[in-house]
């Protein structure tokens, strides 16, 4: 997902199913494209990583690892390198007449979020296509076990989630600042050689750099959230070396950090009203009788903690800054609503536990993570408003909202973007992946974090995209068990058959 600032929102946990796919909306067969025998954007840097990979057996022999060396700048490409951290589990298929198709490379999201292991899920969702497929993750650049990004501690990063992420007078936002800034700073003294180069573009050129390092004709790539803006980028800029993709939440490529966090805000206010009234709506709802009384307890909770915390059995009070973010976090799955709402309804009774908890659990990520979901997004964007202007977006905003706080939240949650020190060069431009194959775009009908509204966007800007909505609430669909979701992207990977545009995947036949 695209995340949503402070919090962290990269994208839902997914269960794992081990189940054969067969359900899948009307298709067409179309060919692959064919392979181009240049392309004109660095080929001699990725040419320095086009040396054979040496895996070694990891994960308790489940998979194999290996790593990658790239160019840290692509412009340079006889200079400095940097080492990638590359998993991949083999194809299945032997014996099973399944046809080998290459490597399939896999992103979950973020940015920032560790892709190594994410194959051995996807493995036991798609069967079918594990089958057919190496499963290939890879840590980008700056994460997890690749060559870290640093820019702060834990304990200076705690400061930051401890902060008031809605301030309300002038010295609150000036402190709020002041720490915002310090992500930023942390960043330049620590990785200033690598911070330049964390950016979405380059983590394209090192997914051509590990195409070529695998022997591959072309890249097969299933991207998840912020991993659709990935996805969409390489085959914008390597069309001829795609091959199958599948973009699910998708980003409009064309949206700064701004309008990322608009479109966000819209989503998460109408979730939260979806919420409130499935709660109205059960007979087991203490919150209210209809969704509107909901709504107003929710916003009297959020209200009350600015200046009142609330107890719990943990020690440290509920917070604001807490409560916003598990809120959020609930917001994010359907299946979280039900436990969300009565631990709203606990605090209210004087309670915080649960949603502290919760909430805690949210801003609890290590500071190499979430360093690295700043920097990228930021280097990826040009520079976001300052405190005084972020304010009044705060209120415009919150007064079109129907709980204010999530929405002011949220605004804030860019400034960390304002001072920082890198930055896009030139206007974010639309995505054609003009001479790729056909791309499938998958969007959920009510997915907070990455609206509807920018599959459709990405859809229409792509030469060759085919859309499948998921008639669902809650984050990306992929891996939630959906079978007429599943069969789609098996179809498409294992067979070539991609849905007619505009297809709809019913939230039903759930395994």
């Amino acid at each position: 997902m695209a995340a949503t600032g402070r919090a962290m929102l990269a994208i839902a946990t997914a269960v794992a199913l081990g189940a054969a796919w067969t359900a899948a909306p009307a298709a067409a067969a179309i060919p692959d494209p064919p392979a181009a025998t240049t392309d004109d954007d660095g080929e001699r840097g990725r040419a320095v990583a086009a040396r054979a990979l040496d895996w070694s057996s990891c994960r308790g022999g489940e998979a194999e690892c290996a790593r990658l060396r790239v160019p840290l700048d692509y412009a340079d490409p006889d200079g400095p390198t940097i080492s990638l951290a590359v998993l991949r589990v083999r194809a299945g298929g032997d014996g099973q007449g399944a046809k080998y198709r290459g490597p399939l490379v896999i992103n979950p999201g973020g940015p920032g979020v560790p892709g190594l292991d994410y194959p051995l899920a996807v493995g036991s969702w798609l069967e079918d296509v594990a089958a057919s497929y190496d499963l290939i993750g890879i840590d980008p650049r700056g994460v997890g076990s690749s060559t870290p990004l640093r820019c702060q501690t834990n304990r200076e990063m705690r400061d930051w989630f401890r902060a008031d992420g809605t301030p309300d007078t002038r010295s609150e936002r000036r402190a709020f600042a002041r720490l915002a800034a310090r992500i930023g700073e942390g960043c330049a003294r620590r990785s200033a050689d690598l911070l330049p180069h964390v950016g979405t573009r380059n983590v394209a050129r090192d997914l051509e750099s590990l195409r070529i390092a695998l022997g591959a004709p072309r890249l097969s790539f299933l991207g998840m959230s912020y991993g659709t803006l990935l996805g969409a980028t390489y085959a914008d800029m390597f069309p001829h070396r795609t091959g199958r993709v599948v973009l699910d939440g998708a980003l409009d490529p064309r949206l700064d950090q701004v309008g990322i966090t608009r479109g966000q805000i819209a989503g998460f206010d109408h979730a939260v009203q979806r919420m409130a009234r499935s709660c109205a709506d059960s007979s087991s709802c203490s919150l209210g009788r209809d969704a509107d009384a909901v709504l107003q307890r929710i916003n009297r909770l959020l209200g009350s903690l600015d200046s009142r915390p609330v107890a719990t059995s943990t020690g440290a009070p509920l917070t604001q800054t807490e409560a916003v973010t598990g809120i959020l976090a609930a917001l994010y799955s359907p299946s979280l609503w039900s436990t969300a709402l009565a631990e709203i309804a606990s605090a209210l009774d004087g309670d915080g536990t649960g949603l502290a908890l919760r909430g805690r659990a949210f801003l609890s990520g290590d500071a190499e993570f979430i360093s690295t979901f700043y920097a990228i997004s930021c280097v990826d964007s040009p520079a976001t408003p300052g405190p005084e202007d972020l304010a009044a977006w705060a209120r415009d905003v919150a007064r079109d909202s129907a709980v204010p706080e999530l929405s002011r939240y949220l605004a804030w949650s860019v400034l960390p973007c304002h001072a920082w020190p890198a930055h896009l060069v030139g206007p974010l431009t639309a995505t054609t992946a003009r001479g790729a194959g056909p791309i499938l775009v998958i969007g959920t009908t009510h997915d907070p974090a990455t609206p509807l509204s920018w599959a459709r966007a990405l859809t229409r800007q792509l030469d060759s995209a085919r859309l499948l909505e998921f008639r669902a609430d809650g984050h990306v669909a992929v891996g939630r068990g959906a079978v007429c979701i599943e069969g789609a992207v098996t179809s498409y990977f294992v067979r070539g058959l991609v849905p007619r545009d505009g297809a709809i995947c019913p939230d039903s036949g759930i395994r």
